[in-house]
């Protein structure tokens, strides 16, 4: 399987974007201008949905999540790096290379 290198930065601001009501085509479009096919927009997409379950044990060891009133799992993720990662009153978007530093492990495995 051939490989693609996508920043934190771009794929933390494509999370933020679905998680904020965008479709993924969308969020994907949006943070990339079209350099990347969509195809690869939704297997990150999968691989992150992935990811975040296997970060959310080494994520509770530093800090509990905050408390959420929503029901999507990848929206109380990305509250939980924020938090875990000492971030401030918005997502930085460097909120997944924090992680990485933080759980000294890659982000998607």
């Amino acid at each position: 399987m051939r490989g693609f290198i996508v920043t934190t930065k771009t794929l933390v601001l494509f999370a933020m974007a679905v998680v904020g009501g965008a479709s993924r085509k969308a969020a994907w479009e949006q943070c990339v201008g079209g350099a990347m096919s969509l195809r690869s927009g939704y297997r990150l997409w999968a691989r992150l949905h992935r990811a975040q379950a296997a970060l959310r044990a080494p994520l509770w060891r530093v800090t509990p999540p905050p408390p959420s009133e929503s029901r999507d799992p990848l929206e109380q993720f990305l509250a939980h790096v924020h938090v875990a990662t000492g971030g401030g009153p918005e997502h930085p978007p460097d909120a997944f290379a924090r992680a990485q530093r933080l759980l000294q492990r890659p982000l998607l495995g």
